[in-house]
């Protein structure tokens, strides 16, 4: 699921029925403020993110700030009853957790295109 960029930034989501990972890109010149609040039909119920560039967690995706000509590849997770969902490497204390496999193939080539794409 892709939206038309406001302000600047663009975005877009890749899910399944394990996952979501939300990429994000501000090509301009300027850092920009991203309300995720555009993006409630894709980003409801969630929560928590992880930067899979990073690695950096994220307590809250409420708004997002993106610097200028960077791009951003966050794995979104939900909390339920006290458990963090959706998010493989947080899952430890789950009772109902099943392992997962790590980050998809698809995943860490959208980050290495993405890195290149706003570089260049």
């Amino acid at each position: 699921m892709q939206y038309l960029p406001q302000d600047g930034p663009y975005v877009y989501f890749r899910y399944d029925a394990t996952g979501t990972v939300m990429v994000a890109s501000n090509t301009t010149d300027k850092p920009a403020s991203l309300p995720t609040a555009w993006f409630t039909e894709r980003m409801a119920g969630f929560t928590k993110a992880r930067n899979v560039l990073t690695g950096e967690s994220l307590s809250s995706v409420a708004s997002l700030q993106l610097p200028a000509k960077t791009a951003v590849v966050l794995e979104l997770g939900k909390q339920l009853f006290g458990y963090r969902i959706d998010t493989p490497r947080n899952k430890a204390n789950c009772p109902t957790h099943q392992p997962e496999p790590n980050l998809n193939e698809f995943t860490k080539l959208i980050s290495k295109a993405i890195f290149v794409n706003v570089e260049r």
